[in-house]
């Protein structure tokens, strides 16, 4: 899971910095190449992490069925810090 969120992360970064750049990103000197080309070593044949996260949301899934994988205990829930209409 932690190469599908880096590999996103890093694509989707570079891309913004690319973008923001213009056309100086596109210089020798500037880093942001070398990132774009790293990012896509990191990703699926696809072009993205899809595909991966999919598999990772599956394992999990199958897990929790068979009583493997334990969901995390929510602490902060929204729905419990909205008012009532009796406390207000």
């Amino acid at each position: 899971m932690v190469k599908c969120l880096m590999g996103w992360n890093q694509e989707q970064t570079s891309v913004i910095c690319r973008e923001r750049l213009g056309g100086g990103s596109y210089l020798t000197h500037s880093i942001v190449p070398m990132s774009i080309e790293g990012a896509h070593s990191g990703m699926t044949a696809e072009g993205d992490n899809r595909v991966l996260m999919q598999k990772v949301v599956k394992d999990i899934l199958t897990d929790m069925q068979k009583k493997l994988h334990k969901m995390p205990e929510l602490t902060q829930c929204p729905k419990r810090e909205i008012p009532e209409l009796k406390s207000i």
